[in-house]
């Protein structure tokens, strides 16, 4: 006899899945920094030999200074240097000669941004000029692109075509015509500037059309794709010179209201400004379904970063003052949530919430009702004196509405934190996990997530592969190092490793393997190879 255990009591219980946190960028690859070619599609081809479901992502927007994904010139656009430029040669809009001259940087494992803004612009300009030669900009696929973008597509256009007349300085820095987008000087730039605004127009249809096909693939080998929402937007971003109304800035465009949060005697400031959430809410929030709506239509699942400011927010103003906590917009009932839970289950996407630090009762309250999951994070065990049943993120302690994840991008890797503990600050985690050597660790806490209640669980792909802090993505507050690391190449993630994750998947109900070909595989064989690969034995 089988039970649909899809709901209980009319509750909506969560499928049990397993992935991989790997960003973009981070993919090997020839050209400098990841893309949507082929070496994503040999990841997700890991994945699915891997027994995994996910591959988890940071976002994928346009960067603009410091190279931070969170912080990007745009909150609909995708970011440009993920065009693959394989995929342009096979659709004949480059030749290999077209990449002469041209400098993506020469180590492997690492970005250089410096070389890419100087090279990787010109790659596609090489383009656009045979794309423009062909009438790409009179086709059918690339009109229809640009009706179902307008809400935003124009904006950006404009907006990245003057950054780069004016030096790329900030758009509250541009002559008063530009910055208060005035009539004339808006249809004069419309004029002057046409072909660099098609330019523009150009890179987003590239990106999403092979962002499509990249989805296609995933799907096919039974793979999801988890996007991730900065929950605020970069201060010099198409979005906030296009609708200044919806932020709380001064009349000359500098921010009036700083976000960022309390951290012991002072504050941390972000550099975004907040929501003037009075206008967001007399706009129907339109502007925020239109982010959902572009983001479903790229992910299975979205991420939503510092959550917690539906409900209240920490506001900063420029007068040496400590911030306040405000009301956000949710703080008594949903609203702006009520609207992203309606987009999202239009379009069959779940959401996760960052629900880290900071939360009150109706902040739970609220995911709870709207059947959001949370995040764990196993990092915030090690040396922590909270044992047993007083630290939320042991693996015993996980809800089944929760992300489990050993860490983020935020932390050092697990193998990392751990090499500078002492052995009284992993006494706990050994006998909790099981393990008489430091070196069993790392896949002993992965093992103990796969076999929580948690309904997902995400491994941060350095964490699969032991690797220390050498390959961490983010140095908090030192922006020159973050942002920068690279897989070597697929091959790394071995198949003893691929070996490891699809026994455990399989042994903890997240490989997605039905019985016939369980059996047909022989689990007791799964088992063994997991064993071996892992304790050697």
């Amino acid at each position: 006899m089988s039970f649909d255990l899809t709901e209980l009591n009319g509750r909506k219980l969560y499928e049990r899945e397993a992935g991989i946190l790997l960003p973009v960028m981070s993919l090997p690859g020839k050209y400098g920094i990841g893309d949507l070619g082929n070496e994503a599609r040999w990841f997700i081809d890991v994945l699915q030999n891997s027994g995994q479901q996910l591959w988890a992502m940071l976002p994928n927007g346009p960067v603009g200074y410091g190279n931070s994904p969170y912080q990007s010139l745009s909150s609909c656009a995708g970011n440009h240097y993920y065009i693959s430029p394989d995929k342009l040669m096979e659709e004949g809009l480059l030749r290999p000669q077209d990449l002469s001259g041209l400098d993506f940087g020469s180590d492997p494992v690492d970005i250089d941004y410096g070389k890419l803004f100087a090279s990787r612009e010109k790659m596609l300009r090489r383009a656009f000029g045979r794309w423009m030669m062909q009438g790409g900009h009179q086709s059918d696929d690339f009109l229809a692109f640009r009706f179902k973008n307008h809400g935003w597509l124009d904006d950006y256009a404009m907006f990245m075509s003057v950054k780069g007349r004016l030096e790329n300085a900030p758009w509250y820095k541009w002559p008063d015509g530009l910055k208060f987008r005035e009539k004339n000087t808006m249809c004069n730039l419309r004029r002057n500037l046409n072909e660099d605004i098609t330019f523009w127009r150009f890179t987003q249809f590239q990106f999403f059309r092979q962002w499509e096909q990249l989805k296609e693939y995933a799907h096919q080998k039974g793979v999801k794709l988890i996007g991730d929402m900065p929950f605020y937007v970069n201060h010099d971003s198409a979005d906030v010179w296009s609708r200044r109304e919806l932020f709380d800035l001064n009349p000359d465009g500098s921010i009036k209201l700083f976000s960022g949060i309390p951290s012991g005697d002072r504050d941390i400031r972000w550099g975004n400004p907040c929501y003037d959430w009075d206008r967001m809410k007399a706009k129907n929030y339109d502007w925020l379904a239109e982010r959902i709506r572009i983001g479903a239509g790229m992910y299975d699942i979205m991420r939503i970063d510092h959550a917690v400011a539906f409900v209240h927010y920490y506001g900063i103003k420029d007068d040496g003052a400590r911030g306040v906590w405000y009301p956000g917009p949710d703080s008594d009932r949903a609203s702006a949530t009520g609207i992203i839970d309606c987009v999202a289950r239009e379009r069959n996407m779940d959401i996760i919430v960052e629900n880290l630090g900071n939360n009150n009762q109706r902040t739970h309250d609220l995911y709870d009702q709207l059947n959001w999951l949370g995040m764990r994070i196993f990092q915030h065990t090690v040396g922590d004196m909270h044992y047993g049943t007083r630290n939320i993120h042991l693996p015993q302690m996980y809800p089944q509405n929760v992300a489990a994840y050993t860490g983020t991008h935020d932390n050092e890797t697990l193998a990392g934190l751990l090499a500078h503990k002492s052995d009284d600050d992993l006494e706990y985690m050994m006998t909790y996990l099981k393990v008489s050597k430091r070196e069993d660790l790392v896949w002993n806490a992965i093992d103990a997530l796969y076999n929580s209640s948690a309904a997902k669980v995400i491994i941060p792909v350095q964490d699969v592969m032991s690797l220390g802090n050498e390959s961490r993505i983010c140095y908090e507050h030192d922006f020159e190092k973050s942002w920068r690391w690279r897989l070597d190449k697929i091959s790394s993630i071995s198949e003893v490793m691929q070996n490891r994750l699809r026994g455990i998947a399989v042994l903890s109900g997240r490989g997605h393997m039905d019985d016939a070909r369980i059996k047909s595989s022989g689990w007791k064989e799964i088992y063994r190879k997991a064993r071996i690969d892992r304790y050697g034995r």
